[in-house]
């Protein structure tokens, strides 16, 4: 494509050309440093480097980035009055005013909704339980005639997407297992949509991304369905943005610039979220405990035939002490049995189906508590019919325990719940923001949540992960 030295030109919504006079200015604002562990002989060694997103195809001398890399590009070479012209050929979409039947926006929904429709594109940020399906609404509320795609990483998110619009869009449609439905609004699990893109990049004027931290690497699912997406409008909607560099440069790549941002801190402070408040409990070490007993760590499947499988030492750390960890596990239940005999409904998060299991053998087996009755076990085999059946009696606390793996740990409104049992350990920013987020939601009768945790100390793995927690908690003022 010939191009003159100082433009930009947006091809469409995945890829913009750049001239070559403005490559040497663009190159340092798209460049990130990332990192990766090469094990040496005795020890692993951080490598750390550099990756430049502006791209060279030297056999066309072309220069190219993502379109999402516009407004940074542009904001920068404006503030280094470095001459330039802009141009676009993505086609302009039609848009009405943000609205929902019968509901009035609170005032910092009305101006992320307002920004959102100005900019474009972009990320949005909003906490668990600020409304993020209000915005969601509110936005196809806008587009009411254009073709959209909603993408979402689980069959939960789908049936809630599917009930929250049900009754609001003329045209509404699944894609994900064997259902298959065209519409003009489609909900999609990235895992059936990813197949068939293909058939679809010019199909969609507006793209929707639900949990959009997952869009954090190019190479990726995510990232390799939006590249083929040319929907002029994109909008990602998230509560924790990616930890790395690396992950913000990718989903700002492949989605836009954070276009709006509302904290945890912010929305507590007006009143819209509960407080949350973190208790700490120690776990006892256990004399003559071993971490370290590879025998008690399940093989996997693919792994099974080969006689010189070893589980990694942090593998068999964090499952013998905290898995199978029978002391720290009667803690948990005991405080679960505790929470059920004050009326509390409680949401125990876990990494491993075996830990949920480990956890239901010891409720039956030393508490006066009964599955299906006081206490259920979800997981991603628990059927689609069972999960919505558990989700209706826990919001109406007919049951008050369920003990989750990470099926539950994102997108699932409960607003019921007063307290949450973090068994699982774990440091990612990410993950612990979701978990705390599942108790966030406010009600007449809430306006705190329990957030109970867990001090691992039989080993520096384990304590590591405790600290990184610890420092998310007492950064954010949630500690008791």
């Amino acid at each position: 494509m010939n191009i003159e030295n100082n433009q930009i030109i947006a091809v469409d919504s995945v890829w913009t050309q750049i001239g070559c006079d403005l490559t040497e200015h663009i190159k340092p604002i798209l460049t990130y440093s990332d990192f990766y562990w090469k094990q040496g002989r005795f020890k692993k060694e951080r490598i750390t480097y550099t990756k430049c997103m502006l791209y060279y195809f030297r056999k066309s001398n072309e220069y190219w980035m993502h379109t999402g890399f516009i407004p940074r590009v542009i904001r920068n070479l404006k503030e280094n009055e470095i001459p330039y012209s802009f141009k676009t050929k993505i086609k302009p979409i039609s848009f009405d005013k943000p609205h929902i039947e019968g509901i009035t926006f609170r005032k910092d929904q009305d101006q992320i909704l307002t920004t959102a429709i100005e900019q474009g594109r972009g990320v949005i940020v909003s906490a668990t339980g600020t409304g993020k399906s209000i915005l969601i609404r509110g936005l196809v509320g806008a587009f009411n005639q254009e073709k959209v795609l909603f993408l979402v990483h689980t069959k939960d998110l789908v049936q809630q997407m599917m009930e929250d619009m049900e009754g609001e869009v003329n045209s509404l449609g699944e894609w994900s297992g064997k259902v298959k439905n065209k519409a003009r609004v489609m909900v999609a699990t990235i895992q059936s949509f990813h197949r068939v893109v293909q058939d679809f990049v010019h199909y969609f004027d507006v793209v929707f991304v639900d949990e959009a931290h997952h869009a954090h690497d190019i190479e990726k699912t995510y990232g390799k369905t939006l590249s083929f997406l040319a929907a002029p409008a994109k909008f990602g909607l998230t509560a924790t943005l990616p930890a790395t560099e690396k992950g913000k440069m990718n989903l700002e790549a492949l989605i836009g610039p954070v276009i709006a941002n509302f904290s945890i801190q912010e929305a507590v402070s007006k009143g819209i979220l509960a407080k949350p408040i973190i208790k700490i409990i120690k776990v006892p070490d256990v004399p003559g405990f071993s971490l370290f007993d590879e025998d008690t760590v399940p093989v996997p499947e693919d792994r099974k035939n080969d006689p010189d499988y070893k589980p990694k030492k942090y593998t068999t750390v964090y499952w013998n002490g905290l898995v199978t960890n029978t002391t720290r596990n009667m803690i948990i239940m005991d405080l679960a049995e505790e929470l059920l005999q004050k009326n509390k409904t409680t949401l125990i998060s876990v990494v491993n189906i075996e830990h949920g299991e480990v956890l239901c053998d010891v409720a039956e087996d030393y508490y006066d508590m009964e599955y299906g009755k006081d206490f259920v076990f979800i997981n991603g085999s628990t059927p689609k019919d069972e999960r919505i059946e558990i989700k209706k009696r826990f919001e109406s606390k007919d049951l008050k325990t369920v003990i989750a793996t990470t099926v539950w740990s994102e997108g699932i409104n409960i607003k019921s719940l007063n307290c949450c049992i973090i068994a699982s350990g774990g440091k990612g920013r990410i993950g612990v923001i979701q978990k705390i987020g599942r108790g966030l939601r406010k009600t007449a009768t809430k306006n705190t949540v329990i957030i109970y945790d867990f001090q691992d100390t039989c080993h520096k793995y384990l304590r590591s992960q405790f600290a990184a927690r610890y420092k998310i908690y007492k950064e954010n003022g949630w500690l008791k």
